[in-house]
């Protein structure tokens, strides 16, 4: 058996030894043997298969044990905490948590797989509760006097409804005055609300951030981006440069619906703080439907 140890450190928490020397009197206490062990800075890369723990999890076989100080080693997410775990568990592979007093064998026996899908219960009930903090912080900033919410919009025209089939007739060569006609307006007010549509392109959207803490709280901060995809990268750039954490793609949720309007934020629990990216009203079906493109799971 090959005994591994795997130690994430964040920003704020750049000093492996005490990590290490916990490992070290877990596997003496234990008569474990020489422990090898994976050292990671915290990455932005989106698929933790190509982080050093991907390596390892692919590398360790049958009866190997991956000793972690705690299981929140493994990401943030408990969602993916148990997929990590569900991999290892899969190669018969031994997993020890030592904050958590837990211990998996390698054995596929039905109280190891019952542990592994009673913590996938409890992560999806912790995003439940996240949706719930988050809305109900928004809703006390909110009564404090602090904007937040969708950034006002530049209004809507009575074309709003038909835009998609507006543009794909300009698209196919239909000239102005005929759409004019088709909709009932001016040609003017076709060419001007075409002009609109262009500068449109660039969705304006409001980042910042809620805290328990009031002193936390980041100003405002606007920004033109393109895509779903430019927006997700743009609240983790924003989270990652106001707490000074790493952070990424898939600690990024969605909640549609809310009195606030659609937006995707990120929750860090143990800073008690929020960072929330949010776009105008009249760019959320398209915007929702790049999300769901994107795999991105809306919290109702």
């Amino acid at each position: 058996m090959r005994v591994y140890s795997y130690i994430r450190l964040t920003g704020s928490d750049n000093d492996a030894r005490f990590y290490q020397d916990q490992v070290t009197a877990f596997a003496s206490e234990n008569k474990l043997g020489k422990v090898q062990f994976v050292v990671e800075q915290t990455s932005l890369v989106k698929d933790w298969e190509k982080t050093q723990l991907g390596i390892l999890a692919n590398e360790v076989s049958k009866g190997d044990l991956v000793i972690v100080p705690t299981l929140m080693m493994f990401s943030r997410s408990l969602i993916q905490v148990c997929e990590i775990m569900r991999f290892l568990h899969r190669k018969e592979v031994w997993i020890a948590a030592i904050d958590q007093k837990l211990t998996i064998t390698g054995e596929k026996s039905e109280f190891n797989s019952g542990i592994i899908t009673c913590l996938g219960f409890v992560s999806e009930y912790e995003r439940k509760l996240v949706s719930i903090r988050m809305k109900e912080t928004l809703d006390r900033q909110k009564s404090l006097g602090m904007k937040v919410g969708r950034p006002v919009g530049s209004g809507k025209s009575a074309l709003d409804p038909y835009r998609d089939e507006i543009l794909k007739a300009r698209k196919d060569g239909v000239s102005g005055v005929v759409i004019a006609r088709m909709y009932k307006t001016t040609p003017q007010n076709i060419s001007k609300w075409l002009k609109k549509q262009d500068a449109k392109q660039a969705i304006e959207c409001q980042l910042y951030c809620v805290s328990d803490d009031e002193k936390g709280n980041a100003a405002p901060r606007q920004e033109n981006l393109g895509s779903a995809e430019d927006m997700v990268s743009a609240l983790v750039g924003f989270a990652c440069e106001t707490a000074g954490r790493s952070y990424t793609d898939r600690d990024v949720m969605l909640i549609s619906n809310s009195d606030q309007g659609s937006y995707i934020f990120i929750s860090d629990s143990e800073l008690r703080t929020g960072f929330i990216l949010s776009w105008p009203i009249e760019s959320d079906a398209l915007v929702m439907r790049q999300m769901k493109a994107l795999g991105i799971t809306a919290l109702e």
